[in-house]
């Protein structure tokens, strides 16, 4: 006699479980997928980057300024040290020029270098006028009087030159006066409305080397 076959036992009670189910493609369902974002985590996200942006733009705008004013005494350093080492190699006078007159666009950060020729008796130019940074100005220093021979040589752009002070170098490397303490140029930034950066350089009367000097 044959065996009574039950429907709930395997392997038919699988076969009726599964025939049960819903079908996704009937039903609609979906398999579940990354989660999107919400606007308000976009929006918090936005607020971060910008204050990340506003943080980096402020600290690259500081290291600019400091590469600004290194670079000014780096050039006023060189600019003393040439005219230092003309009169020592040339036995003769030289002279580190600064324009104190004349439009805003020179004042205070315009150089020249300047000896004086033996050989032709007059004050000659060694180099060209050289600006600083257009931010940097020279905001102090006490030079020696400029001697009329060389005012009457100096002009700028084809024009006689506007007031000016001399750092003058006699032939044994010293300053022309030794001693009136230890002068420097004090190069600051030209910035309305922010707090002002500035360094010394400094010049030792008595041998004319130089050094910066950071407050």
């Amino acid at each position: 006699m044959p065996k009574n076959i039950s429907l709930t036992e395997p392997p038919f009670r699988n076969v009726i479980v599964k025939s049960m189910m819903p079908l996704p493609c009937l039903t609609g369902s979906r398999p579940a997928g990354p989660r999107a974002f919400s606007l308000l985590e976009l929006m918090t996200a936005l607020a971060i980057l910008a204050v990340l942006a506003m943080l980096s733009a402020s600290g690259w705008s500081g290291w600019m300024r400091s590469q600004s004013l290194t670079q000014a005494g780096m050039k006023v350093t060189g600019l003393l040290d040439l005219a230092r080492q003309t009169a020592l190699t040339r036995n003769t006078t030289s002279a580190l020029v600064v324009l104190t007159g004349g439009q805003a666009s020179v004042r205070d950060r315009t150089l020249r270098v300047m000896y004086y020729d033996t050989d032709a008796d007059q004050w000659t130019a060694l180099t060209g006028w050289e600006a600083l940074p257009f931010d940097i100005v020279v905001a102090e220093g006490e030079g020696s009087p400029t001697p009329p021979a060389l005012l009457s040589q100096l002009d700028y752009r084809g024009e006689a030159a506007p007031a000016c002070r001399c750092h003058i170098f006699l032939p044994g490397g010293q300053l022309l006066d030794p001693d009136n303490g230890e002068p420097a140029l004090v190069l600051e930034e030209n910035r309305p409305g922010t707090p002002a950066n500035r360094i010394r350089v400094q010049i030792n009367p008595l041998n004319g080397q130089t050094r910066v000097v950071r407050p």
